[in-house]
């Protein structure tokens, strides 16, 4: 077989030849004699040669063999097909895979059933909780398709998740109302013929299809693994920074993205609590960013937390990544980014009027807790104890306990603890 096959490979569109690629002039194929025995064979293919010879055959056994109970094809005759050329030197992989298909289909004794999704089958947007799966499916051989199962995936084919195993015939009403809102939906139609053995086929949708019902997104969007980034990295005190991430919804409902935030500490600020970040905000997947002024941040190694929000109102989890601060030892810092754990002593003091104003910063975010003590260490009133990101905080105290009474003359104190600190600063009041 030097520069073609011809033949008739189970059955013959291909007479007037195959392309096909030679390793070497005449050492690309061997031809082949049949001896049926008690069988009986056809040749199937002839190789190009000035004198042309046979490099393909089939055969099957006059009688069955095997026990039927013992094997799939037992107590059917066997079948022998052979192509004494090599496979891959076939030019054209659309001739490689039908010839394949045909070869299967006579060994088999039967082509397996075909199947093609109509709908959805890539670009709908589903508004409702119901979709009409719809399919055409042909049996072959005379067989009848005997199950049908409807598959659905809502990561592009990735991955997919069984609906139902008894579908019956086209269409299907298929019930999306406990499914997430997304825009990377797919659906698959698996058939199974009642030949023995069963003969399966399968088909999925062309491209993506999204699920976009109202109250269908409760899931906040992700921070891509990876994204969250500084620019440059490592930080410089000295100089201004970028935090940057990516913040997607894709996979988590498919609203738009609306905001995301970062904060800095051992644990994230809780959500809604951290600073800001800008972004497009136009679509499912955007790249947000924050912009850090030289000067705002302590050196060394600081952990940064960054989370989304999508249209729908819900938060996502804090994504955080450990980044080396370089430049001066102590640096200033902005309502946002104080550089200490600091407790300021309260304004005014001594406090004759109705209230006075108790300032703190918080280098980390973390469960924060402010009181005021009398002299005796009891408690008189709580301040603050929750959760609180990183900035500069002041608080209003009015002169009151926590029964709602205001307090007689004399000296207090109050205590700020966050985050393993703790200080201690002296407020008199006066009548």
């Amino acid at each position: 077989m030097n520069q073609g096959v011809t033949g008739d490979p189970i059955s013959d569109p291909y007479a007037a030849g195959v392309p096909y690629s030679a390793h070497r002039q005449g050492a690309s194929g061997d031809e082949i004699e049949l001896v049926a025995g008690s069988g009986t064979g056809s040749y199937v293919w002839k190789d190009t040669d000035a004198t042309q010879g046979n490099i393909g055959l089939r055969w099957q056994s006059a009688t069955p063999d095997g026990s039927p109970a013992g094997a799939v094809w037992g107590g059917t005759p066997s079948k022998l097909l052979y192509n004494a050329f090599e496979w891959l030197q076939l030019v054209n992989a659309a001739d490689r895979t039908d010839i394949l298909d045909r070869s299967l289909i006579w060994l088999i004794g039967n082509d397996h059933p075909d199947v093609a999704v109509q709908s959805p089958n890539g670009g709908e947007v589903v508004n409702g909780n119901t979709v009409s799966v719809t399919w055409t499916e042909t049996p072959h051989g005379g067989a009848t398709i005997a199950q049908r199962a409807v598959y659905y995936s809502p990561d592009r084919g990735q991955s997919w998740r069984l609906v139902t195993a008894n579908a019956g015939a086209s269409p299907y009403a298929w019930n999306v109302s406990g499914l997430l809102n997304g825009t990377a939906y797919r659906v698959r139609v698996d058939v199974s013929d009642n030949g023995n053995p069963a003969l399966h086929g399968h088909d999925g949708s062309d491209a993506d299809f999204t699920i976009a019902r109202p109250g269908g997104d409760n899931r906040g969007p992700v921070v891509v693994a990876g994204s969250l980034r500084s620019d440059p990295n490592p930080m410089d005190n000295r100089a201004a920074t970028d935090l940057l991430a990516r913040i997607s919804d894709v996979a988590a409902g498919g609203s738009r993205i609306a905001a995301a935030e970062w904060s800095r500490g051992d644990t994230p600020a809780p959500a809604g609590m951290g600073v800001a970040m800008s972004g497009p905000f136009d679509g499912p997947d955007n790249e947000v960013s924050a912009a850090i002024p030289a000067g705002k941040l302590p050196r060394g190694e600081s952990r940064f937390w960054v989370r989304g929000r999508d249209a729908a109102g819900n938060w996502g989890p804090a994504s955080s990544r450990t980044i080396l601060v370089n430049g001066d030892a102590i640096v200033s810092a902005d309502d946002n980014l104080p550089a200490r754990f600091a407790l300021h002593q309260n304004v005014p003091n001594p406090v004759s009027g109705p209230s006075t104003v108790l300032r703190y910063g918080l280098p980390r975010s973390g469960p924060v807790e402010l009181a005021i003590y009398g002299l005796r260490g009891e408690r008189v009133r709580t301040l603050v104890s929750e959760f609180q990101a990183a900035g500069r905080r002041s608080v209003v105290w009015n002169r009151r306990d926590d029964s709602g009474r205001l307090v007689p003359s004399g000296i207090y104190f109050y205590r700020l603890e966050a985050g393993g600190d703790r200080a201690t600063r002296k407020v008199v009041v006066l009548e």
